[in-house]
């Protein structure tokens, strides 16, 4: 079991903003996304595209509509113990959490303690465009720059081809400097940008079947050193 038993109605929530037909699609694209995101409930958040963005205006409006008046600010301030990057991922938890607190502080009190819990999950790289020129002027001949920079500008095109950065220097890492590797990986990008993310950045942990079966500290190493073999080729002169 990769996520905390106690996150399964945060996982659960967000599991169920994929929205695909048939219901074998769902699944297993929900299947694939768990494997991926490795009991890390940020990055499933950042691997689902949400049906509505949620504010913190909303969450002001339902604390006023679900608890008195005078536990307003009391609300709002147990909210905001909530830790997230960006603030549309948060505003999200925060209304998740307050659907499952039922007006009750007792209950908001506990939700948010287990919503913010940490987990053992994969680190997320943060990669610009210089990064991915960098490499590509590291990994090819210098005449064959613009050709590689044409073919990666092939994934970004389509509105659900996410991470874009990431996602092209994941291809360039797989490609190790060959062409026709770097339009297969291209290939496979334009098809699930998660399979490249996952052999590029996770290389041990994504050829692994038992993950859920380990304890924390082994599962742990093994992102441990996949992060570090990342960092070691990313950051190679």
């Amino acid at each position: 079991m990769d996520f905390a038993p106690e996150q399964f109605e945060s996982v659960m929530f967000l599991l169920d903003q994929i929205k695909k037909e048939p219901q074998e699609a769902r699944l297993r694209y929900q299947f694939n996304l768990l494997k991926l995101c490795s009991g890390n409930i940020e990055l499933v958040h950042r691997s689902i595209p949400m049906t509505f963005k949620a504010t913190r205006s909303e969450v002001e409006e339902t604390v006023r509509r679900d608890f008195p008046a005078d536990q307003f600010a009391e609300a709002m301030s147990v909210l905001d113990m909530i830790k997230k990057d960006a603030e549309d991922l948060r505003a999200h938890f925060q209304l998740h959490v307050l659907k499952l607190s039922q007006g009750r502080m007792d209950l908001l009190r506990q939700n948010v303690e287990t919503c913010d819990k940490k987990s053992v999950g994969q680190p997320h790289p943060k990669v610009t465009s210089k990064h991915v020129e960098r490499v590509v002027r590291r990994d090819f001949p210098a005449e064959q720059f613009s050709e590689v920079m044409a073919a990666l500008s092939e994934y970004g095109k389509e509105s659900y081809e996410n991470e874009t950065d990431r996602v092209r220097l994941a291809i360039l890492k797989l490609a190790g400097g060959k062409m026709d590797l770097l339009q297969q990986a291209l290939k496979t990008a334009k098809t699930d940008y998660r399979d490249v993310i996952s052999w590029a950045e996770y290389p041990g942990y994504s050829k692994r079947w038992d993950t859920y079966k380990l304890p924390a500290a082994e599962k742990q190493q093994i992102i441990d050193q996949d992060w570090q073999q990342y960092l070691a080729w990313a950051n190679a002169k």
